[in-house]
Parts: C-alpha cells; sequence; structure tokens
C-alpha cells in the first residue's frame, strides 16, 4: 500500500496554516473510519496479509477459525460464523471518536481486542478444574448434559474435578482496525474538498 499518512499529514498541515477548524471535518473523517471498521467485521477481514496496523488494509480474509475452535464452539452449541463477530461484544468495543482539536481516537475496548487484531501467543497455566453440566431426562429415557453455570447447584447438576496441562494457544493476527487503499483514498478526498 501507498504511504498514506504523508499525504494526510500535508493536508491536514495545510488546513491547519489556514486557521480552519479542523473538528468538523474529523467528525466525519471518524465517521468514515467507524464505517471502514464495520465493514471489516462484515466480510471477515480486509488486510493486507502481513502487517497489523492502521494502513495495512488490503484484500486478504482473515485466517478461519482452526478445527479445534470449530469443535469447541459446536459442542457449547456456539454460532461458528463470522469470525469475531459470533456475539459482537468486540466490534461493539470499538469506538472511533474525535479527540482534542486536531486528532482521532481509536480505541478497542475488549480485553482481548489486542490479542485478536495483532495475534500472539496466550500462556495457559496448568492446574486442578471443575466442570459442571446440568443432567436432565427426556421422554425416551436418555440423558442430556449441558455446561451449566458456577452459581448452578440445582440436584440436577452434576460436577468433576479434573487436571488441566500447561499449553499455548497460538492466535493468529486477523487486524480489525485497518484501512484499504479505497478508504484512505476516500478520507483524502473528504480532506481535500474541506481544504478548497
Amino acid at each position: 500500500m501507498k504511504d498514506f499518512s504523508e499525504q494526510i499529514q500535508q493536508i491536514v498541515n495545510k488546513i491547519t496554516q489556514k486557521g480552519s477548524n479542523l473538528e468538523p471535518i474529523l467528525v466525519k473523517i471518524a465517521a468514515l473510519v467507524n464505517k471502514a471498521i464495520l465493514k471489516n467485521f462484515a466480510e471477515g477481514g480486509r488486510w493486507d496479509g502481513k502487517g497489523t496496523d492502521l494502513f495495512s488494509g488490503g484484500s486478504y480474509k482473515w485466517k478461519p477459525l482452526a478445527k479445534s475452535t470449530i469443535k469447541n464452539y459446536r459442542k457449547k452449541g456456539f454460532d461458528l460464523e463470522p469470525t469475531l463477530n459470533r456475539r459482537g461484544d468486540l466490534r461493539r468495543s470499538i469506538s472511533v471518536v474525535v479527540s482534542g482539536r486536531n486528532s482521532i481516537l481509536i480505541s478497542a475496548n475488549s480485553e482481548y481486542a489486542a490479542i485478536h487484531n495483532y495475534g500472539g501467543t496466550i500462556e495457559i497455566q496448568g492446574g486442578e478444574s471443575e466442570a459442571k453440566w446440568k443432567v436432565k431426562k427426556n421422554k425416551a429415557g436418555n440423558y442430556t448434559y449441558k455446561f451449566a453455570k458456577k452459581q448452578d447447584n440445582a440436584k440436577n447438576v452434576i460436577s468433576r474435578k479434573f487436571k488441566r496441562k500447561s499449553r499455548q494457544l497460538i492466535m493468529p493476527a486477523r487486524p480489525f482496525l485497518t484501512l484499504t487503499e479505497n478508504d484512505i483514498e476516500e478520507i483524502i478526498k473528504k480532506l481535500t474538498t474541506y481544504l478548497v
């Protein structure tokens, strides 16, 4: 991707030199950036396949879920797709707002936002754990099991203790805070129009 950051900075400098108030245009730019980020979720990724910064958008989709994750999700009854948007918590945690007089602040207020955007390794400690299941008997006499909540202590809840091994979970980068060339060109067009 071209180096758009320098081009954007030059236009912003010209606007400031004219003494123009940047806030009205920044509100529009923030809306464009937010729209682009939401589009990344809707399309399952729009990145260059290498970088993880704001200007690393492209035509690559995010890496699909691992087979083990798919198996685990199915076991728990979770929806499989779309990636990073199963419940929408991460997407809803993203905020794009005007910050001060001349900048835009992009944040993702979710504890797992960074690991999904940049990728990395999660160290999972071993130890003893407990699992609880709700047990129901159907009309045919068969039993069904569903994971119970920690606070569930009804008669139909069983629990088992088990040992967990230490392990590593490798998360691939799935950059959602990215802009494509088209997104950036649209931003530059808005800025240039405001400059005139």
